[in-house]
């Protein structure tokens, strides 16, 4: 179970998820540049309308005004989210399918459609961790993660046919972690596998790895911030018993 932050941050003037502390930060997203390729690194082309160096977009004055009406009221229909929702369907069916880059084309499609929408990023990074290119997923999960909490278990698993596909996919990653001590986007990527999982001090044991080899990265200070008193209550809990 992940227990969520409610404060604020800004990052290039948009608001953010504040992993902690009530301050505001520079929105720098430190795994936008890919590296080059490696035997367990399968660089993917990024679209031109990604930008994960900026923060995610807001949502456009429409989308707000829909948020903002009650359940009762009639809803005008939204063909270009519906268009979105539509190429998300598709790229749902495609990663149950294990047909990961086909996922990630029709996931694409739909961002682009609707770049605001949070959980079309999260789900672009979960294809790139299941096609093994750990840093675009790092890089898109980091603009996600600094714009709000992320999926819990029970959501991510529903992505998957069988689970043991995504445990598969996980011990490559902590092979890759273990074969390469120094990446920190993979760590990075790691860290947040944990945390959905609710693997709360893995994943704060990665994030110190992170932020060993990121001492400026502010996004990750604010998850350790807010995860450390989790981990700490819970080991305290279990010497008690």
């Amino acid at each position: 179970m992940n227990v969520w932050p409610s404060l604020w941050v800004a990052g290039w003037g948009t608001p953010g998820w504040a992993w902690g502390r009530n301050e505001t930060f520079v929105f720098y997203n430190p795994f936008v540049v890919v590296p080059a390729a490696t035997s367990t690194t399968t660089i993917i082309e990024v679209p031109v309308f990604i930008d994960y160096s900026r923060p995610l977009p807001l949502p456009a004055e429409e989308e707000i005004f829909a948020d903002e009406t009650s359940d009762d009221s009639p809803q005008p229909e939204d063909g270009v989210t519906q268009q979105a929702m539509d190429y998300f369907d598709k790229a749902k069916a495609a990663f149950k399918d294990s047909d990961f880059k086909a996922a990630l084309q029709s996931i694409d499609n739909g961002i682009e459609l609707l770049p605001s929408d949070a959980t079309l990023h999260e789900f672009r990074a979960l294809c790139l961790f299941a096609l093994e290119d750990y840093q675009q997923a790092a890089a898109t999960m980091y603009a996600v993660l600094a714009a709000g909490p992320g999926w819990n278990w029970e959501t991510m698993a529903s992505l998957y046919r069988d689970t043991s596909t995504h445990t598969q996919q996980l011990r490559a990653l902590e092979a890759h972690v273990v074969a390469n001590p120094d990446d920190s986007a993979a760590a990075f990527l790691l860290a947040y596998q944990y945390m959905t999982m609710g693997h709360l001090d893995a994943a704060v044991r990665k994030w110190e790895r992170v932020a060993q080899l990121l001492p400026e990265d502010q996004l990750t200070a604010q998850l350790l911030e807010a995860f450390r008193p989790s981990v700490a209550e819970t080991a305290e809990q279990a010497t008690k018993k």
